[in-house]
């Protein structure tokens, strides 16, 4: 009899024993089983309605997705092809009017005989020495801009560097030979075709270059010492009178076309790494002073200009002054508007603001989720 209630002891214990493993495998699975699901919704970008809050994908992870982190915005670009263009057309047009045109060819002829008389001697003697250095001076900016792009490993400004360098030199070497200029008047220069100004050019590409390879704090910097290099290369090569004033303008003007278009095509390492994007309130203010004050220099050389045209046929002695300080305002303060233009270009092309901003994701609202 005791030994009955012994074997049915053993009997009950082994039956629970088994129920417990079983009940174990079956947790075991559905535990499993839920694991890959919550695995599958973290890798699959879907809608967060209807999860547990546990379930929701790391919001920076989703913030790294946004196409602003490696592409501007669509308006940017837009704004840099326009704005390039328009550039291009206005230096054509510069070009046709003081070409193509007996009052602009007188224009151009009495500002270069003014301004070589009546410049002071420092001027003649820092206009040598400026041209003797330029092309030097625009390598040594260009190897810096390298360096610095280097070392902050921005890959693609270097690309962009080089490829709008070199746009710039074969434009001038191009357009040189290939734009006529018909004799209407009795030039002290030649009267083959000048522009654009290659000295010029190649001052205010390499300020260019230097501009898109710094960080944001020093755009606005770089972009005014850009406007004093070139102001003084494009001033120098008129007192020598190596070139006419309407080819510095052509070569100012054609050279901010060629950076605007060049900037269109901003990408991943050509524009600021994603946690050092932020607005920058140098490029606000003193890109806006550049572009508020060029453009009250441009419209006053433009009301210099009109007020004397009818009368620079003459080449009457009251007309030299005028006509030349228009030119000189006039080449300065398109150079203001370029610089200023390409600065704010390149900070909204190279540090776009997108969700992630400075340090991540900004915080979401709390939602309620059904149960």
């Amino acid at each position: 009899m005791q030994q009955g209630y012994v074997l049915s002891g053993r009997c009950v214990e082994v039956f629970f024993f088994c129920a417990h493993v079983c009940v174990r495998s079956v947790l075991s699975h559905k535990s499993a089983k839920v694991g890959n699901m919550t695995e599958n919704s973290s890798k699959a970008p879907h809608s967060s309605v209807g999860r547990h809050p546990s379930h929701k994908a790391d919001p920076l992870q989703e913030s790294l997705r946004d196409p602003l982190v490696s592409h501007p915005r669509v308006s940017s670009v837009v704004t840099c092809a326009v704005l390039g263009v328009v550039f291009l057309v206005l230096s054509g047009l510069t070009w046709w009017l003081t070409a193509r045109t007996v009052t602009g060819q007188e224009m151009d002829d009495i500002a270069l005989q003014t301004f070589h008389h009546i410049a002071p001697r420092w001027v003649n003697t820092g206009a040598i020495v400026t041209l003797k250095f330029s092309l030097w001076a625009s390598a040594v900016l260009c190897i810096i801009a390298a360096a610095i792009a280097f070392m902050r490993k921005r890959w693609e400004v270097i690309a962009q560097g080089v490829v709008f360098g070199l746009l710039c030199f074969v434009a001038v070497k191009l357009l040189k030979p290939f734009l006529p200029r018909p004799t209407l008047i009795h030039s002290v220069l030649n009267s083959h075709n000048s522009a654009p100004s290659g000295h010029t050019t190649a001052m205010m590409a390499s300020c260019v270059i230097l501009l898109m390879a710094v960080p944001s704090f020093w755009r606005a910097i770089v972009a005014v010492v850009g406007v004093i290099l070139s102001s003084g290369v494009g001033l120098a090569v008129v007192e020598q009178m190596w070139h006419r004033p309407s080819d510095v303008l052509t070569a100012i003007l054609l050279t901010a076309g060629l950076a605007a278009l060049t900037l269109a095509f901003t990408r991943s390492s050509g524009m600021d790494p994603v946690g050092a994007r932020k607005s920058s309130a140098t490029v606000q203010i003193i890109g806006t002073v550049l572009i508020t004050v060029g453009v009250c220099a441009c419209g006053y050389a433009l009301y210099l200009g009109q007020q004397v045209s009818s009368a620079v046929g003459t080449y009457a002695a009251w007309t030299m002054h005028p006509m030349t300080g228009s030119w000189v305002i006039g080449i300065c303060g398109s150079l203001g508007v370029c610089f200023g233009v390409l600065c704010a270009l390149r900070q909204v092309t190279a540090s776009p603001l997108s969700a992630i901003g400075l340090v991540g994701a900004p915080p979401k609202p709390v939602q309620s989720y059904s149960a």
